[in-house]
This record gives structure tokens, C-alpha cells and sequence, in this order.
């Protein structure tokens, strides 16, 4: 059943992972209201962010650059 899941989500929750990257809180909120979780925050674009949860381009940029590191940093362990 594991072997679906190559790339697996931050270990931590989303939230604390999205608080220790410096996002605002009441991002982190919106993203918890809208059940963003692990496995899509992994799926999800800039344009989502920008679009959906109505970030600003700064804290959209972050996410998605903080995230690919911290997959590149995961392919890369194994």
C-alpha cells in the first residue's frame, strides 16, 4: 500500500511546517480552512495560492520554493 506514495508530506503538520517557514498566520489559517494537508500542498501551484487562498505573490513564492527544496532534499536522502 506504501509503494503508492513516493514523495511523502512534511513530517510535521502543515501548519507548524508552514509556521516554521516564516508564512503569516492568517495564511496558515486559510490554508487550514481550506483542509489543505500534505499530500496537497505537494499538488498545488502558486496560482492556487494566489488565486484561492488569495496570497500575496511573496508568501505563494515561498511555499512553493520551500516545499520543491524540501522534496529535492528527500530525493536526494535515499
Amino acid at each position: 500500500l506504501m509503494s503508492k506514495h513516493k514523495k511523502k508530506p512534511p513530517a510535521k503538520p502543515v501548519s507548524a511546517w508552514l509556521k516554521s517557514i516564516g508564512v503569516k498566520e492568517q495564511y496558515i489559517k486559510k490554508l487550514y480552512e481550506e483542509e489543505v494537508d500534505g499530500q496537497i500542498l505537494l499538488a498545488l501551484d502558486e496560482d492556487f495560492l494566489k488565486t484561492k487562498i488569495s496570497m500575496k505573490s511573496g508568501p505563494a513564492h515561498l511555499i512553493i520554493q520551500k516545499r520543491d527544496e524540501l522534496l529535492n532534499n528527500q530525493s536526494n536522502g535515499t
